[in-house]
């Protein structure tokens, strides 16, 4: 089973993206013939979701997991809803902001993810590191790149899974933590097949 993991650069006041260290950390073999591929995006709003599409479009992977950092979390949260806003008054790193704008004119309200939702939980918790479902991806760039990846699942339409995942900072739960509970929902995955 092929899976592309993202995380992102740093960004605004953050020196290093927990979300990019514990991606890194991930095994791109952790078992159950799972073949991992890593990619780094930067904190901007258009060329995140651009440069991970092109990735799906090359490698056509069985699952996307897009990992980004919350800096007031203290779990792990898979995401179930992506909404179709980019509204922040915080600059991306490329300086655009936006204010209630659409990620795209005509989409959906909201897209959904079509990740095993409660079982990515359950995998987590199963290997000790704290974890609670989120129904509020925000409205900045992950929201962004989760919208657009889900757009692309359903609308291409795409097998595949397609989901985003934020990891508080290190501080509240190490690299190599997250990195086990990254592996963990790969391996539900991979449990499950891919996608028909």
């Amino acid at each position: 089973m092929k899976i592309l993991l993202t995380g992102f650069e740093p960004f605004g006041k953050l020196t290093v993206n927990a979300s990019w260290e514990a991606v890194k950390a991930v095994s791109e073999r952790p078992g159950k013939n799972l073949h991992v591929t890593k990619l780094l995006l930067p904190v901007e709003y258009e060329r995140a979701a651009e440069i991970c599409l092109d990735a799906v479009h090359m490698l056509r992977p069985d699952a996307v997991l897009a990992v980004g950092v919350a800096a007031k979390r203290r779990s792990l949260t898979p995401e179930y809803v992506a909404v179709n806003v980019k509204d922040s008054t915080s600059p991306d790193n490329a300086g655009k902001v936006y204010i209630h704008d659409r990620i795209i004119d005509e989409g959906d309200t909201a897209l959904y993810t079509n990740l095993p939702f409660a079982d990515a939980v359950n995998a987590i918790l199963s290997h000790g590191v704290p974890a609670s479902p989120s129904f509020d991806a925000g409205t900045y760039v992950c929201n962004t790149l989760f919208y657009r990846l889900m757009y692309e699942i359903k609308y291409a339409p795409r097998k595949m899974y397609g989901g985003f995942l934020h990891v508080p900072p290190e501080k509240e739960v190490s690299s190599k933590d997250a990195a086990r509970a990254i592996e963990a929902v790969l391996l539900m995955l991979a449990d499950k097949g891919p996608i028909k």
